[in-house]
């Protein structure tokens, strides 16, 4: 009885498949529109502290505007 028992058991998940998982790449459906980098200011070794200030506020102003075109531009595609 114990041997029929262990032959149903090994039959029963010895005919089960196994599971397998591919990878496809998926081409992108649409070209991603080109957004133009920002020219950021780099100020001079002279420059006092509330220059270099605003051109570092000025430089995160259209690091914050790029970000912004470029989260658009991304969203065109889906």
């Amino acid at each position: 009885m114990k041997l029929l028992v262990a032959s149903f058991i090994l039959f029963l998940f010895s005919c089960a498949e196994k599971v397998v998982y591919k990878t496809v790449a998926v081409p992108v459906r649409c070209q991603i529109p080109r957004v133009e980098e920002p020219e950021y200011i780099k100020p001079s070794s002279g420059a006092s502290y509330t220059e270099i200030l605003k051109a570092l506020i000025e430089n995160y102003r259209m690091c914050r505007i790029y970000s912004e075109e470029l989260k658009k531009a991304t969203e065109v595609c889906e």
